[in-house]
């Protein structure tokens, strides 16, 4: 269900046009985040494990941080829910991704609000603080490979309940795959690696080539099937893929590769597989 914005002004402010489109974008990620929350939740309940005690303690985190409660958390199933994963770290221990100058479309949304906000009141926005302040997906670990360009030492992150980032998933929770869209690499799914609901689960995310830390030049040969054995690198048995545009391009190629490990592929803001000419040259002017 798509998201409709209509404006008494017939969309003249180019800025809130923007902020419009942003929530609107935001809204529709949410919608599919709770779609995907709940076929988990689904697929955890049916499996044979045994549900956790909601009176068992929460799980340490490997940064030290207590867990904190949510006295307004709801479970909606008639099994007790898992322990809550604990919060993600300070926002000092996350120094080694705050170099990056990708923002969530979320954050785009607040930022141009808050510009206006600021504007109204004659006030300037310093856009350096802002992008420093707003928290990142913490970890980073990376793993190298060949490509049609050259060698490629890719970044990714290894989220599981009991850790924010760690070295390989729990075996037995489902995991979830996050392919992120161009020109803004994983830093686009904090808000969902910061989800209690989905940080039940595995969850992974890596910055494709060109995007972040993931740094290599660019050149041709680089398509959608190298793209997707790319992502098998991480070597995960059997996973869900949530790629948004054209991360969701190649989640569709991953699962014509790799069959048996794709359990199923969410979309956000799909894209065509064949690129209309007149979008690839507007490509390459930028």
């Amino acid at each position: 269900m798509g998201v409709r914005f209509t404006s008494p002004l017939k969309q003249r402010d180019t800025r809130k046009t923007r902020a419009a489109h942003g929530l609107g974008h935001a809204m529709k990620l949410a919608e599919v985040q709770a779609r995907l929350a709940a076929r988990l939740r689904k697929e955890t309940i049916q499996s044979d494990a045994p549900p956790l005690s909601p009176d068992a303690p929460s799980p340490q985190s490997n940064s030290g941080v207590e867990p904190q409660s949510n006295g307004d958390a709801e479970w909606i199933d008639d099994k007790a829910p898992p322990a809550l994963p604990p919060p993600l770290p300070a926002r000092a221990a996350q120094n080694e991704l705050m170099t990056e100058r990708s923002l969530s479309i979320w954050a785009i949304w607040r930022s141009a609000v808050f510009r206006d906000a600021y504007e109204k009141q004659g006030k300037k926005v310093n856009w350096a603080k802002v992008v420093k302040a707003w928290p990142q997906v913490a970890g980073n670990r990376r793993c190298s490979t060949k490509s049609p360009t050259g060698t490629v030492q890719f970044n990714y992150v290894i989220s599981t309940p009991t850790h924010t980032s760690t070295s390989a998933i729990d075996p037995a929770l489902p995991t979830v795959l996050f392919l992120h869209p161009v020109y803004i690499g994983k830093i686009i799914y904090h808000p969902q690696f910061a989800d209690r609901e989905l940080r039940r689960f595995n969850l992974v995310a890596l910055d494709l080539r060109c995007h972040a830390r993931t740094i290599r030049r660019a050149g041709k040969g680089y398509e959608r099937e190298v793209a997707a054995r790319h992502v098998a690198l991480l070597m995960i048995p059997r996973y869900h893929l949530f790629g948004m545009s054209m991360g969701g391009c190649i989640a569709l190629q991953t699962a014509i590769l790799f069959p048996l490990s794709v359990l199923s592929i969410f979309v956000v803001s799909s894209l065509p597989l064949t690129e209309p000419p007149d979008v690839g040259e507007g490509r390459q002017e930028i």
